[in-house]
């Protein structure tokens, strides 16, 4: 008698960490990132002059001699 009442509290224990495991697995809400539209400006013409400098780098150094 004394395998079968463990054997029900043991059922009883994992029916309780299985539900304590889902409460602890539950996502919490994330926070929606905001549309920042003067660092998205800010940030385009950053790379246009990066762009750019890499444009002055490469006719400075390269076209320049290939020509000769």
């Amino acid at each position: 008698m004394s395998k079968s009442v463990a054997a029900l509290r043991g059922s009883e224990q994992m029916s309780q960490s299985k539900d304590q495991a889902a409460s602890k697995a539950a996502p919490k809400p994330v926070a929606q990132l905001k549309p920042r539209r003067k660092l998205a400006i800010g940030l385009l013409i950053l790379f246009v002059i990066w762009i750019v400098i890499l444009y002055v780098m490469y006719f400075t150094t390269v076209y320049g001699h290939a020509i000769r």
